[in-house]
């Protein structure tokens, strides 16, 4: 600017030097041609131009320098700004023929990218931007020229020493007239709030585990706390059948064991030997009744535990029928109730016989207790197909309500139909049953209608094909 200024003066003042030799010039061959006014007039013609002149270069020179004082003290502001912005100022441009470039990036940039402003000028490809944002920057920078919508991108810079920084590019887009798009922008640095964020998203995927955890445990308590409901409400229902239904018993028990120590007091034994052997059966048959409830209980505690572990063996349905029928004789015979048998050859299962047996006791018994005296029982065994075999018991009884079928296999329940003659329930023998046949992987199911009498089945599976064995013979 400076040059400039001097510029112009030395050219004001070799034009003034020129109109001042031609003025002279000029008066000379006026004073050969007239008088020495005409030489006055025309000298100070002269002289007011020259002034003019020098004025006008005095005035030119002083506005200019107070341009010039204007002019750096804005490009001081202005770098000023441009160090001290929190990022570098860029200018970017994209010409019409192809070409890029960084055409101005300021100082901060050393700084901020760890590359020297110069250079990233003279090839912007010092920006050593993460190979994985390069076509992503590429993309976004494309759409904003052609839109010329303002452009925005996040990305990664690697600085010399290897460390990855987050930047956030922000830059308006001007088209000059030759079709060139120059953005004018700003780069900040925001790897910190990166990481806020990524710290905020590991705190609230973290918040969020541990409320599902939360969630879990909760869920557990109250599943435990149910059972713990369960549990001791099942203790109660126990305590329940052991109070009521042993106290018959144990009180026939006690009476006739008083009546056999009187009677053993009479001096002729011989006379009261009936009556002594009567009062022992029923002794011995109280107790035989005692010891089946305490049994079932038992039973269904440790099938309910899972403590029970199966002796699995081939076992013949047919047999463990007859072994069942065997049992059940006497009840059979007070009752006149009649069993009819149909079961197939070779309905053979792979399971424990003890349990199984207990299983068809379980629903012969009941068939016998809930049917009227001089009745019947179907007892039936058959191929369903090469997996298994459909076992039922089939009784002449008052049927099953609506009701009962929903709470039928449930622990301790009373259902609406009672003993025909008096004998005693626990409401353990079809949940034992259920259990029993769950655990030989088949399922229990029932079909009734209320006054017609009702039909238990199960379903069974079988042992391989092809599987050689000894069939298990209950006696």
């Amino acid at each position: 600017m400076r040059a400039v200024r001097r510029y112009r003066c030395i050219v004001t003042l070799a034009c003034a030097t020129v109109i001042a030799l031609t003025g002279g010039f000029l008066i000379n061959m006026v004073t050969a041609l007239s008088g020495s006014y005409w030489m006055v007039a025309i000298l100070l013609c002269n002289l007011l131009c020259l002034a003019g002149i020098a004025l006008v270069c005095f005035v030119s020179v002083r506005g200019e320098n107070r341009l010039e004082v204007q002019l750096r003290r804005t490009i001081g502001h202005l770098r000023t700004m441009a160090e001290n912005v929190p990022g570098a100022l860029f200018q970017w441009f994209m010409s019409a023929d192809g070409g890029y470039g960084l055409r101005y990036i300021s100082p901060r940039a050393d700084e901020l990218l760890g590359i020297n402003p110069e250079l990233a000028v003279s090839d912007w490809k010092h920006l050593h931007l993460h190979p994985g944002d390069i076509a992503r920057w590429a993309e976004s920078l494309g759409r904003a020229s052609k839109s010329m919508e303002d452009w925005a991108f996040e990305g990664r810079i690697v600085m010399p020493d290897g460390f990855v920084k987050w930047v956030r590019c922000l830059a308006k887009p001007v088209k000059e007239k030759d079709g060139t798009v120059v953005f004018n922008g700003i780069i900040l640095d925001i790897t910190d709030a990166k990481d806020t964020e990524r710290e905020m998203k590991e705190i609230r995927r973290n918040s969020e585990r541990l409320g599902a955890e939360i969630l879990l445990v909760n869920q557990s308590l109250n599943e435990t706390n149910e059972t713990l409901k369960r549990i001791n409400q099942q203790k109660n229902e126990i305590l329940g059948v052991a109070a009521h239904d042993l106290k018959n018993p144990l009180g026939g028990v006690v009476g006739f064991a008083g009546a056999v120590r009187m009677t053993l007091d009479e001096p002729d034994l011989e006379a009261v030997r009936k009556d002594l052997v009567e009062m022992s059966e029923s002794i011995e048959c109280s107790a035989r009744h005692m010891l089946n409830i305490i049994n079932g209980l038992l039973d269904a505690s440790a099938l309910e535990d899972g403590t029970v572990e199966l002796m699995r063996s081939p076992c013949d349905m047919a047999l463990l029928v007859q072994s069942v029928e065997s049992m059940n004789e006497v009840a059979l015979t007070r009752k006149n109730i009649s069993i009819l048998t149909d079961c197939e050859n070779s309905c053979v299962v792979n399971g424990d016989p003890q349990r199984l047996r207990e299983l068809i006791d379980n629903l012969v018994s009941n068939a016998i207790k809930y049917s009227q005296a001089g009745s019947r029982v179907w007892i039936s065994a058959r191929h369903k197909d090469l997996s298994g075999i459909i076992f039922s018991v089939k009784d002449e009884g008052p049927g099953l309500t609506d009701d009962d079928k929903k709470r039928l296999f449930g622990k301790f329940q009373k259902l609406s139909a009672r003993p025909t003659a008096g004998e005693s329930s626990t409401g353990l023998g079809l949940s034992i049953a259920k259990s029993i046949v769950e655990l030989h992987g088949g399922h229990i199911w029932a079909e009734s209608q209320l006054g017609q009498g009702s039909t238990f089945h199960v379903e069974l599976p079988i042992n391989p094909t092809g599987s050689s064995f000894k069939a298990f013979k209950p006696f």
